[in-house]
């Protein structure tokens, strides 16, 4: 009876374990994880940093209030000075992208002047308004000749955004690979452990056995104090997979905020694992490719804003002003526009120009070098990316030659276990060839389980180098 416990036990290899995905663990990092978080708030306030560059310009509107009581004693015995005025302003202001600015400005002064006789203001009374309204063009020239400087600086905050953009995929991309990497140990030490709690029991098992055999004096005292070692060894080895196992749990438990459960990594099923396709990695949709041609995009723009700081500032302003003093409000509100003969008009030229440039010099060159460097980065980036590429090409065969040859020894080696077992029963065998079997068969499952994981991590490689490691992770198998 025992016997056929023992092989009913040995025969539990060829259970299939439970098996999880990582694709519901990334989308979950992906979600919650601070660092990707932090990254795309990152866009969002790049994004922030356009709309206020759009926000300097566009419409505006001002106004203002003034009381003044004036007591102050004149210099001649009319005492002008002595005055009581309540002013109000309205402004109306608007600027663009293109260089050009536009003011309305209306101003009603209400002035009384109660110890002014009325005979020094020409019969007009104490109480006098004053309505000026005015409007004025200003066009910038030379160096922010039609607002090209502006623009240069919308520009610059657009190419901000999908800087940023970029570099929060590639944030994205190495949690994630640093969580892949987590997850494939995790699941290695997962299935690791399972196998050597399942080689505890049958030593356990086998244990028992060989004490009722040497009570029937079929075997040895040795044989026992062999099981014995064998059941100490197993205790080790799943200690030391457990341990391993709690170390990448919690590492990436650490990625997802929250605590990590074993199930939730599951093992790798021997029995019917899927090898994952291949990706054929791509140098134009690699996320450092796109990073470095963001990065020369904004250099390229910063040395035309650069360029533009050489030009002189030059500004040629127009400008129309009329004005009307009446003691009645109506007769100077209709009467003081820019529409009436009585009216002001001037045309202003101002021209600026620094000699020196010296900083603006320093600057063109320092970004001159710093274009070099992006630029000979790309070259040196996309050679290494080939050679990678190559490489890990090369690697994932030859894994995928050897996981051929390591299945094929696992069913020889379960075969083995098998017909061992039944020569056991017989007495055609003796335990150490048993054991031997036993082990051989763990062994290859532990190749082929380690085998699996490291295939698995080149192939993420791939997905790296792809920039597609997030899309790959979403339909992996394992």
């Amino acid at each position: 009876m025992l016997d056929r416990l023992f092989i009913s036990l040995l025969l539990l290899a060829l259970a299939p374990l439970a098996s999880a995905r990582i694709s519901p663990l990334a989308k979950e990092l992906i979600n919650h994880n601070f660092s990707v978080i932090e990254g795309l708030l990152a866009v969002d306030l790049a994004q922030l940093d356009v709309s206020s560059v759009k926000a300097s310009k566009g419409w505006g509107v001002a106004y203002n209030f003034t009381y003044d009581d004036n007591r102050l004693e004149g210099s001649s015995s009319s005492n002008l000075q002595q005055t009581t005025t309540n002013s109000h302003t309205l402004a109306l202001t608007q600027s663009n992208f293109w260089g050009g600015s536009l003011s309305l400005s209306n101003t009603l002064s209400m002035v009384d002047q109660g110890r002014i006789s009325s005979s020094l203001l020409g019969g007009a009374g104490t109480k006098l308004n004053q309505y000026n309204q005015g409007i004025t063009y200003q066009q910038l020239l030379g160096r922010n000749r039609l607002g090209r400087e502006d623009r240069a600086g919308l520009q610059l905050a657009h190419q901000g955004v999908e800087l940023r953009r970029v570099m929060a995929r590639l944030n994205e991309q190495q949690v994630l690979l640093q969580f892949s990497n987590f997850y494939l140990a995790a699941k290695l030490h997962n299935s690791l452990r399972g196998l050597q709690q399942r080689a505890y029991k049958r030593a356990v098992k086998r244990r028992a056995l060989i004490i009722r055999r040497v009570k029937d004096g079929v075997a040895l005292n040795v044989d026992l104090v062999q099981s014995k070692i064998a059941v100490l060894g197993k205790k080790e080895a799943i200690n030391n997979a457990h341990n391993a196992l709690n170390s990448s749990l919690e590492k990436i438990g650490l990625l997802l905020h929250r605590k990590v459960d074993s199930s939730d990594v599951g093992v790798f099923d021997m029995a019917k694992f899927n090898l994952s396709q291949v990706p054929n990695a791509n140098w134009n949709q690699s996320l450092d490719k796109q990073l470095l041609e963001q990065q020369v995009l904004l250099s390229n723009q910063r040395l035309k804003k650069i360029d533009y700081s050489f030009a002189p500032s030059m500004d040629i302003t127009f400008g129309l002003k009329g004005n009307e003093y009446d003691s009645s409000i109506g007769q100077s509100l209709s009467n003081g526009t820019i529409l009436d003969q009585d009216r002001e008009i001037t045309v202003a030229f101002n021209l600026s120009l620094d000699l020196g440039s010296n900083n603006s010099k320093a600057e063109r060159a320092k970004e001159r070098i710093e274009l070099g460097k992006l630029i000979l980065g790309q070259q040196i980036k996309q050679k290494n990316f080939v050679q990678s590429f190559e490489q890990i090409v090369t690697q994932i065969k030859r894994m995928d030659q050897n996981l051929k040859s390591i299945k094929g020894r696992r069913q020889f080696a379960r075969q083995v276990v098998m017909e061992y077992g039944k020569l056991y029963q017989l007495g055609k065998a003796t335990l150490d060839q048993v054991i031997g079997a036993e082990e051989r068969l763990i062994e290859t499952e532990i190749s082929l389980v380690r085998s699996l994981v490291e295939r698995e991590g080149l192939v993420v490689s791939l997905a790296v180098l792809d920039g597609e490691l997030k899309e790959y992770l979403d339909k992996a198998s394992f």
